[in-house]
């Protein structure tokens, strides 16, 4: 299974190693994790109950006053708790099982943003638009719109630590 979703390969006479992501799969995980995610987004704001929607409010408010002062773990299961309630208020079994796969791909690479300077501040204003347009508003259009965008600022971030990773490693 962990071949199938690319986190190892097999190598021949060799056995198994963990998959090493290049630029290009960086790249094309985060377009499709933000066509996922804005699905997700706009399907939230059609299909959500008000307990979801509360549940999200809830934990937006949680993320905006802490995520920046937690350890990198904790923020990621934060952050891993805010999609969870997103995608099942989208009722979508197909999307989440496709994003299970590129967040465990990505995993790495969203720990070491969100501890970048500043990505953390940054993250807290794109889920507060996420949460506006998705559980405040209803809005299925902007919904869509703020997590596509979440997605893009969060490949930036992973770009550029893409580069800084490859440098120290001697890649």
């Amino acid at each position: 299974q962990l071949e199938a979703e690319g986190i190892v390969e097999m190598i021949p006479r060799r056995g198994p190693r963990v998959a090493i992501l290049t630029e290009k799969d960086i790249r094309d995980l985060y377009e499709l994790r933000g066509v996922l995610e804005g699905l997700i987004g706009q399907l939230f704001a059609v299909r959500a109950s008000a307990a979801q929607c509360a549940e999200v409010i809830a934990l937006t408010e949680q993320i905006s006053g802490s995520l920046e002062h937690l350890p990198v773990g904790d923020r990621t299961q934060l952050k891993d708790r805010y999609y969870h309630v997103l995608l099942a208020g989208a009722d979508n079994e197909a999307v989440e099982r496709a994003l299970r796969g590129i967040h465990s791909r990505t995993e790495l690479l969203r720990a070491y943003t969100l501890n970048l300077p500043g990505r953390a501040l940054r993250s807290i204003e794109e889920i507060k638009l996420i949460s506006d347009a998705a559980a405040v508003r209803r809005d299925p259009i902007a919904a869509r719109d703020a997590c596509e965008k979440h997605v893009q600022a969060a490949y930036e971030a992973a770009k550029n630590g893409f580069h800084v990773l490859s440098q120290v490693s001697g890649e």
